[in-house]
């Protein structure tokens, strides 16, 4: 079974790899009862095996640009303000490098990076007063991945642990007041990952089970009435994955399927005090069980014929309703891109009848 993959940048010499958990920027509000509008962001593989990164709105693909369509692409985050739709993603370069963007309203953006020759990446976006921030990471010429965000195209370098050691922001979350909030990671000396948010540029790092030297890292942040929450996964001490959040720091570790298995956190949505986070976990057997927890207790999402594998990337709310976006295989072992509204699962179109996926997802009254 493939996993979800984008690169792997290089914390000096660990390797980490960055999973595009999807949009935890919906509307927090409560919405009225009548049905939204989905936006949903991701990609299909076309008829050459290329990924194309595209949006779903209601169901229905959107493809977007890239720099060469021989090459392809990711969409990895979603926003929608007012009638403006906002997608962050990777497209790949002449040279076989991924390169930062964002597309509004189809048109794409590329962004900066220290080195053209070693790229970055582009995962959550965020419009606060028609600014548009994207988080993500750019690799200088030493192949260390550096934790960065851009807001109307320029970069900001994030602060890191040791220099030289590297780190990455893989989400992105600004307050009404304006304060700007990523997570992501960044290695310690000892080059083990460190799972941490930055609070207007300052870096607050998040507690650990064990120091493995592996991938522990916050992928999702939500902020509310000054609470910060944040999602991810941190290792135990035999290097094994299991799923967490942190509310201003303060831990809670979520449970698996089975004893022996393990779990990964990917996304958070917090709405009237109800922490949701959304993931996978990893039975003995080997299959991968699509999932989210609502305040620590785990409900399981449907898959092709019950045993097929799934992964739950992203979820957000509307009204009472909770949606998540992912991707479950089906008996051929292809990938196909779906969302699940309390529990009950959409498929999404494709270009090929060949592997896609659902990174990012955002509801909007209509």
């Amino acid at each position: 079974m493939k996993h979800k993959t984008i690169w792997f940048p290089i914390f000096c010499l660990n390797v980490l790899l960055i999973l595009p958990n999807g949009c935890r920027n919906s509307n927090p509000d409560n919405q009225p009862s009548a049905e939204p509008d989905v936006f949903i962001a991701g990609y299909t593989l076309n008829g050459s095996d290329i990924a194309v990164p595209c949006t779903w709105k209601n169901g229905t693909r959107s493809d977007l640009s890239v720099i060469d369509p021989a090459k392809g692409g990711f969409a990895n985050g979603i926003y929608v303000a007012g009638t403006d739709l906002y997608v962050a993603g990777n497209v790949v370069s002449g040279i076989q490098v991924y390169a930062p963007c964002y597309w509004e309203n189809g048109v794409r953006t590329d962004l900066s990076t220290i080195s053209a020759a070693k790229g970055g990446q582009a995962i959550s976006i965020f419009v606060w007063l028609g600014l548009v921030y994207v988080a993500g990471s750019v690799r200088n010429d030493a192949n260390v991945s550096i934790p960065c965000y851009w807001r109307d195209g320029v970069r900001t370098e994030l602060s890191v642990i040791t220099p030289g050691m590297g780190g990455f922001a893989d989400a992105v979350f600004v307050t009404l007041t304006g304060d700007l909030y990523l997570a992501g990671g960044t290695s310690d000396s000892s080059h083990a990952a460190v799972p941490c948010y930055w609070q207007d540029g300052v870096r607050i790092d998040l507690s650990q089970l064990a120091v493995t030297g592996l991938g522990d890292w916050a992928k999702s942040i939500w902020v509310v009435q000054g609470d910060v929450y944040a999602a991810g996964d941190v290792r135990s001490a035999a290097n094994v994955p299991l799923p967490c959040y942190w509310k201003n720091g303060v831990r809670t570790d979520l449970p698996v399927i089975d004893s022996d298995g393990w779990a990964q956190g990917q996304s958070i949505f917090v709405s009237n005090s109800d922490v949701y986070v959304a993931g996978y976990c990893q039975r003995v057997s080997q299959k991968f069980v699509p999932c989210y927890w609502k305040n620590g207790v785990r409900t399981e999402l449907d898959v092709f014929d019950g045993n097929q594998h799934g992964y739950a990337w992203a979820i957000t709310g509307y009204g009472s309703d909770i949606y998540t976006a992912g991707e479950t295989t089906n008996s051929l072992q292809v990938r196909v891109p779906c969302f699940w509204r309390n529990g009950g699962r959409t498929n999404l179109s494709v270009l090929a009848d060949k592997d896609g996926a659902a990174y990012s997802i955002f509801t909007l009254s209509r």
